[in-house]
C-alpha cells in the first residue's frame, strides 16, 4: 500500500482499482477508464464512494487532459492507439531466425530484430542472433553486451539505408511446445514496453513432438497483452540494386554469426560437454551455411 485517503480508500502501487470502505469500488474497465489508482483525482473519490457494481453509470466527473495521454493506460475510445497494425518480415530475417531456432532442440534461443516504424506497420529489416544471459528451459533473457551489439548493428543499418532504424523487437524459440508466449514471454515484453510502447516480440515453434507435424515450424508475434498481431507477413523489400546489395551483406553476417553465438555460450562450459556442442553445431549448422555461403556469395559477385 502507498496511501490512504480521507475517505479510507486504499491506494496500492501496480494494480490498477482501488479498495474503498472493504468493497470493491473501481476494477478494470468497470467505468469506462483504466488507469492506476494513484492517479485518480479528488473529485472522483467522493462520486465513486458510494458506487457499487450495480449502479448505472450517469454523470461521471469529467476526464483531465492528462488522462488521455498517460503512458501505459489508453482509454477504451481509442485502443491501441500507439501500436502498428501490422509486422512485415523479409524473407532474409525469417530464413536467419529459422536457422537459429533449429541450432536449439532442448533450450530456447534469442535474438533481436532491426526494423522500422512506418505508416501502419513496422516493417523488419534484420535479424540478429543473441547469446543468451540464462540457459534455463523455460525462459530466455538477451545479454546486455548483445543489446548493444544490437544497438550498434541499427546505427549500422541506419546509414546504409538512410532510414530510421532501431531494434524494436526480439525473437525466440519455442522447442517442443506450442508458439504462444508463456507467463516468463510476457514479463519480458513487458519490460521492453516499458522502454518503447511500440516494441513487440516474435516466437518460432519448432521440433513439434507429434508425428504428423514432425517438420512444421509455426511463427506468430505477440505484445505484454498476449494477444497476437493483428498480421504478420513475410515478404521481400523493394529497394534500389545497391542498397539492396548492402541489405544482403548484413543479413549474410547475421546468418553466419549463428556459429560464433553457439561458441560464445560454450566458453564455460566444461571441455567434454564443449566438444559435443561443437560437434552438434557443425553437424546441423556450421557444414550446411558453409556450403549455403558459398552459393550466396557467388550470387553477390554477380549482382
Amino acid at each position: 500500500m502507498v496511501g490512504e485517503d480521507y475517505l479510507g480508500n486504499k491506494y496500492y502501487e501496480n494494480n490498477r482499482y482501488f479498495i474503498g470502505r472493504n468493497r470493491w469500488v473501481i476494477y478494470g474497465n468497470r467505468f469506462g477508464w483504466d488507469y492506476e489508482a494513484s492517479q485518480v483525482p479528488p473529485e472522483w473519490h467522493r462520486w465513486l464512494h458510494n458506487m457499487t457494481d450495480e449502479t448505472p453509470i450517469t454523470n461521471p466527473p469529467e476526464r483531465k487532459p492528462w488522462m488521455l495521454d498517460h503512458q501505459e493506460n489508453l482509454t477504451l475510445e481509442e485502443p491501441n492507439k500507439y501500436l502498428m497494425e501490422e509486422i512485415k518480415l523479409t524473407p532474409s530475417a525469417y530464413q536467419t531466425i529459422i536457422t537459429h531456432a533449429l541450432t536449439h532442440e532442448k533450450e530456447e534461443i534469442i535474438g533481436l530484430l532491426l526494423a522500422e516504424e512506418c505508416e501502419g506497420y513496422i516493417q523488419i529489416y534484420a535479424a540478429k542472433p543473441c547469446t543468451r544471459a540464462n540457459k534455463q528451459l523455460d525462459r530466455v533473457e538477451v545479454n546486455d553486451i548483445e543489446l548493444a551489439r544490437g544497438i550498434e548493428d541499427a546505427d549500422k543499418l541506419k546509414k546504409i539505408l538512410g532510414r530510421n532504424i532501431a531494434v524494436l523487437g526480439w525473437y525466440h524459440s519455442h522447442p517442443h511446445i506450442t508458439v504462444h508466449p508463456s507467463s516468463h514471454d510476457i514479463t519480458a515484453q513487458r519490460e521492453f514496453e516499458s522502454l518503447n510502447r511500440k516494441f513487440f516480440g516474435i516466437i518460432v515453434s519448432v521440433f513439434d513432438g507429434e508425428n504428423e507435424k514432425q517438420g512444421e515450424i509455426r511463427i506468430t508475434s505477440f505484445r505484454s497483452n498476449g494477444e497476437a498481431s493483428t498480421k504478420l507477413t513475410i515478404e521481400p523489400i523493394q529497394l534500389d540494386p545497391s542498397t539492396r546489395s548492402k541489405l544482403f551483406k548484413l543479413d549474410v553476417e547475421n546468418w553466419c554469426s549463428v556459429p560464433r553465438v553457439f561458441l560464445e555460450e560454450t566458453e564455460s562450459e566444461p571441455v567434454y560437454d564443449k566438444i559435443e556442442i561443437i560437434n552438434q553445431l557443425c553437424t546441423k549448422t556450421v557444414f550446411p551455411m558453409a556450403t549455403c555461403c558459398n552459393a550466396l556469395n557467388e550470387k553477390l559477385q554477380a549482382q
